[in-house]
């Protein structure tokens, strides 16, 4: 049963990556599945309901993993653990894709936030999770030694935040896994190398 439910939100995850909300039906939904009618409207009760736990399981739950367990000893481990993670994420929605990513999954996200703001809080809880995480190891780094002591933390945990955001838009446009891997793994560096002591 449960593989009858990952198989509609995977399915319907494509649709809505291809199309749009809007543009996709139920009917183009079951039809996509293979399922009867009953099987669907046994997991969900309509396609609302469908698309917030498809946001839920592909963006919401893959992005919260990030910096959990995430290690608490060094900056620099930190940065290798949170480069492995985003390299995990991009895998993940590239299998469950079938297909590179490209803008559609931005354009998934901003017609989430678009047709339900509600989710909009959601995001919001994600990226301070992140921002914590950041000045919270930036901070340990900082009383063991590792860097130096002059940056404020949220300032130096924003540096890494927004080169991040910025280089997974640039992939965006080039559509290269292993490009963003690399480019934020040299940005990520080069911040930290500026920051050590």
């Amino acid at each position: 049963m449960k593989d009858n439910k990952e198989h509609i939100l995977k399915k319907a995850f494509l649709l809505f990556m291809r199309k749009s909300y809007k543009a996709v039906t139920l009917k183009d939904i079951i039809h996509a599945t293979g399922l009867s009618n009953g099987t669907f409207y046994y997991y969900f009760e309509n396609k609302e309901q469908l698309f917030k736990e498809v946001v839920e399981q592909y963006m919401f739950k893959l992005t919260r993993q990030t910096f959990e367990n995430s290690p608490k000893d060094s900056l620099y481990n930190f940065i290798r653990h949170a480069l492995n993670n985003f390299q995990n994420i991009f895998n993940t929605l590239h299998r469950n894709t079938e297909s590179d990513l490209n803008m559609n999954f931005f354009s998934f996200l901003f017609e989430a936030l678009r047709y339900f703001p509600e989710l909009q809080e959601e995001l919001l809880k994600i990226q301070a999770q992140e921002t914590n995480a950041w000045v919270k190891i930036i901070g340990i780094a900082k009383k063991n030694g590792e860097i130096r002591q002059d940056i404020p933390d949220d300032a130096a945990a924003k540096l890494f935040i927004y080169a991040s955001d910025g280089n997974r838009m640039d992939y965006v446009l080039d559509k290269d896994i292993e490009a963003l891997k690399s480019r934020m793994e040299i940005l990520w560096n080069e911040l930290y190398n500026i920051l050590r002591v």
